[in-house]
């Protein structure tokens, strides 16, 4: 992995591994990532700054917020059907 991208890998694995439960602490994130605590700490700060992610209270932990949704506006599983399916039709 380029090092270039690395943190965007990081906050990706952070967005899900939040996005498998409702309510998620850091020795949590730290135990399904493997990723140190202070780098958990600095990434969730700026998810938290972007607004993709809730610190609902020091004990409870991180949730995503609804800013994730939209993530998902540009994805059209129709679009994944017709692709898997153009290579069957034109034969």
């Amino acid at each position: 992995m380029s090092t270039a991208i690395q943190p965007i890998s990081r906050a990706l694995h952070v967005l899900v591994a939040l996005n498998r439960r409702p309510l998620t602490s850091i020795d949590e994130l730290h135990q399904n990532t493997g990723l140190p605590k202070p780098t958990l700490v600095r990434l969730l700060q700026a998810l938290i700054a972007e607004g993709y992610v809730e610190q609902v209270s020091r004990s409870a932990g991180y949730r995503l917020s609804a800013k994730v949704l939209g993530l998902t506006a540009g994805y059209r599983q129709r679009d994944l059907l017709v692709d898997v399916a153009r290579p069957l039709m034109q034969q």
